[in-house]
């Protein structure tokens, strides 16, 4: 009797391992870059790697209103880099016109969307939709 109970808990434990490391190979295998043109997640420290250079938000900042606009404005500032270039770039629906940040990175031309994509609508808090614009 003791000797199938350890049998039984021998092969239980086995298959858990087995299973703990299929699971471990299949979410590494998983884990691609970003892809343009879809919703994506951001976060905070979390560098996106797309194919051809990093995004990673830095944080969002609120600008105090003015004379000439009178409503406070919050930017959402992401630094792009691919090797040695680096840029700030900053998203902001402003006065209300919600539409993509523009940049340009080694001779590409990229959108970013925030809030609203023109393509896939409304976007949820802490999702971007980033395209390649083609000429």
């Amino acid at each position: 009797m003791v000797l199938y109970i350890v049998k039984n808990i021998t092969k239980i434990t086995i298959t858990t391992i087995l299973l703990l490391i299929t699971m471990v190979a299949c979410n590494r295998a998983s884990s691609k870059p970003p892809r343009y043109g879809v919703k994506i997640q951001y976060a905070k420290g979390q560098p996106l790697n797309f194919p051809d250079f990093t995004l990673e938000f830095m944080g969002k900042r609120e600008s105090p209103a003015t004379s000439d606009y009178p409503r406070s404005m919050i930017s959402y500032d992401f630094k792009v880099y691919q090797g040695s270039q680096t840029q700030l770039i900053s998203w902001s629906a402003g006065t209300g016109d919600i539409g993509p940040t523009l940049f340009e990175l080694a001779g590409n031309i990229y959108g970013l969307e925030l809030a609203m994509s023109d393509k896939l609508g409304i976007l949820d808090e802490n999702e971007l939709v980033l395209w390649q614009v083609e000429d």
